[in-house]
């Protein structure tokens, strides 16, 4: 939403998604690259891990950008 800009909207049309292992309590960090950023279409990167910095899980994220 914040790459579509004010007006627009960010619709998820493919996600994918590995879980490389549980995570039963404790928090988890998911940062988000952004692999491509068009103005119809933005694909990100995202890579959540633990608290002690193990990945727990490897996902991209393909969104299409639309006027509200």
């Amino acid at each position: 939403a914040l790459h579509a800009g004010q007006g627009r909207i960010a619709l998820g049309i493919e996600i994918s998604a590995t879980h490389h292992r549980a995570v039963s309590s404790g928090h988890v960090v998911g940062v988000a690259t952004r692999v491509h950023g068009g103005g119809s279409v933005a694909t990100y990167e995202i890579e959540i891990t633990d608290e002690r910095g193990r990945r727990v899980c490897s996902s991209r994220l393909t969104c299409m950008l639309r006027d509200a």
